[in-house]
């Protein structure tokens, strides 16, 4: 399970570093000639599809390439955030996932160390393991 976790907070960095590549590739692109390159990343919550952003060759309407600039803003603008934010859920709910594993683990750790282990807060111990009940 824990090589599961590690797997999928990979992942999930690596599609956030893409995304970030991607807008940054379409934001700052010239528009001088014809965009040779067809990049496309879909934007995930889950197993559902929330959408995709594309950039594919732009022909030779001066239409597009009029309006391409303020398209190209408006991914800029819009898409980073919601990127972020999809990548900030997966990663909470990552953390909620793993949390009643590490949580175990910590207590675990704490109850069988071979060292005394305490916590005070305002004076008063609210913590003290059995390894300190001993000394």
């Amino acid at each position: 399970m824990l090589v599961l976790a590690i797997l999928r907070i990979f992942f999930i960095l690596a599609s956030m570093f893409l995304f970030v590549l991607f807008v940054k590739k379409l934001s700052t692109h010239p528009l001088k000639g014809v965009v040779k390159i067809s990049l496309g990343l879909g934007l995930f919550t889950g197993n559902f599809l929330l959408g995709a952003i594309y950039h594919s060759p732009l022909g030779n309407s001066e239409a597009l390439r009029t309006i391409y600039p303020l398209l190209g803003k408006i991914v800029g603008y819009v898409a980073l955030p919601l990127g972020f934010a999809l990548f900030l859920m997966g990663v909470y709910q990552l953390v909620g996932t793993l949390r009643p594993y590490l949580d175990q683990s910590y207590q675990s750790l704490v109850e069988n160390s071979l060292v005394g282990v305490y916590i005070i807060q305002d004076g008063v111990f609210k913590f003290v393991n059995p390894r300190l009940c001993q000394i």
